[in-house]
C-alpha cells in the first residue's frame, strides 16, 4: 500500500495515523497498564497451578477476581454472569456494574440457605448418630458360627448359618446404652466394590451379618449364583436397597430373642424366571 501521498507524510515514510488508529493504540496501552501483573487463567486451568510460579503480589491480584477467565479464543469471560469482554476496561466496568453485583448477592444468599439446611437435622437422626458413635466394636469378640450345605425339595442348593450371640459382653466397654431393646442382627449381601479392602476380582459377593458390639461375619458367595426369594418377597420394578434388605431379612432369617441365636438359610436360583440378584 502506498503511504507517500498521505497528508503530512514524507517520502519513504509511512503516513500519519488516522484518529481511529490512534484511539485503538491508546486503548491498547491503557489495557496493558491495567492488566500489568495480572495472570488471568484460562477456563480449563486452575488458579492453584497458576499461582505456583508467581510471587505473592501477583497471586493476590489474580485471585482478587475469581470469576474472570479467558476462553479458548483469549476473550475475557465472567463465569458468574456468563458475559464476554474484549478488554480489561470492559471487565472493570462490568465488575462495578449492577448485573455483577446482583449476581454476587444472589450467590451469597444461596450459599447461606444451603448452609442453614445442612445445619438443620432431624432430632431422631441426631439420636441415632449419637448411639452409633457410642457403640464400639470390641475386637476379638467373634460369635460362634456354624455353616452347613442344604437342599430343598425343588433341588435348589444353598447354605444355612447358625450364629450364637449369647456370649456376655461388658456393656460399659462396648458403649451399649439401651440393652433392653432387642434389635435383631442385620443381614445384607454386598459386592466387592462396597468393601474397603477390595481385591483384584471385583465380581465377588459377600453375605455380611452385623450385630453390634460383635465383629461382623462375612461369607463369600459364588459370583455366578443369585439368591432365591419367594414370590411374596420379590421386589418389583426398580426396587430400593432398603426394601431389598428388608425382604432378605424377613424371608431368610429367624432371630431367637431369648437364646440370642440367629438362623439364616438361603437357596440359589436355578430357574431364570425366579432370578433376583442382590449384588
Amino acid at each position: 500500500m502506498d503511504y507517500q501521498n498521505r497528508a503530512g507524510s514524507k517520502k519513504g515514510s509511512g503516513g500519519i495515523a488516522s484518529q481511529a488508529l490512534q484511539n485503538r493504540a491508546q486503548r491498547k496501552r491503557v489495557d496493558d497498564l491495567l492488566t500489568e501483573g495480572l495472570n488471568i487463567p484460562y477456563s480449563f486451568e486452575t488458579r492453584e497451578n497458576i499461582s505456583e510460579g508467581n510471587d505473592k503480589d501477583q497471586t493476590s491480584q489474580a485471585q482478587a477476581n475469581p470469576y474472570i477467565y479467558k476462553n479458548n479464543n483469549g476473550k475475557l469471560v465472567c463465569k458468574l454472569c456468563n458475559t464476554m469482554h474484549v478488554s480489561w476496561t470492559s471487565v472493570q466496568r462490568h465488575l462495578g456494574g449492577k448485573k455483577h453485583g446482583i449476581n454476587l448477592m444472589n450467590r451469597d444468599l444461596n450459599n447461606n440457605d444451603h448452609s442453614d439446611l445442612e445445619n438443620i437435622k432431624n432430632p431422631k437422626q441426631e439420636q441415632i448418630d449419637i448411639l452409633r458413635k457410642n457403640i464400639k466394636t470390641i475386637k476379638g469378640i467373634v460369635p460362634i458360627v456354624k455353616l452347613i450345605n442344604v437342599k430343598d425339595a425343588q433341588d435348589r442348593f444353598g447354605f444355612a448359618i447358625q450364629v450364637d450371640y449369647s456370649q456376655k459382653v461388658d456393656t460399659e466397654e462396648a458403649g451399649v446404652i439401651n440393652t433392653n431393646q432387642n434389635f435383631p442382627p442385620m443381614v445384607r449381601i454386598i459386592s466387592n466394590l462396597e468393601m474397603k479392602n477390595t481385591s483384584k476380582k471385583q465380581d465377588k459377593k459377600y453375605l455380611v451379618i452385623s450385630y453390634q458390639p460383635f465383629e461382623n461375619i462375612s461369607i463369600e458367595i459364588p459370583s455366578d449364583k443369585d439368591i432365591f426369594l419367594p414370590y411374596k418377597h420379590q421386589p418389583e420394578g426398580n426396587y430400593k436397597i432398603d426394601a431389598a434388605i428388608d425382604s432378605l431379612n424377613e424371608s431368610c432369617t429367624f432371630w431367637n430373642v431369648n437364646s440370642k441365636v440367629l438362623l439364616y438359610a438361603t437357596f440359589f436360583s436355578i430357574n431364570p424366571g425366579h432370578l433376583w440378584s442382590n449384588s
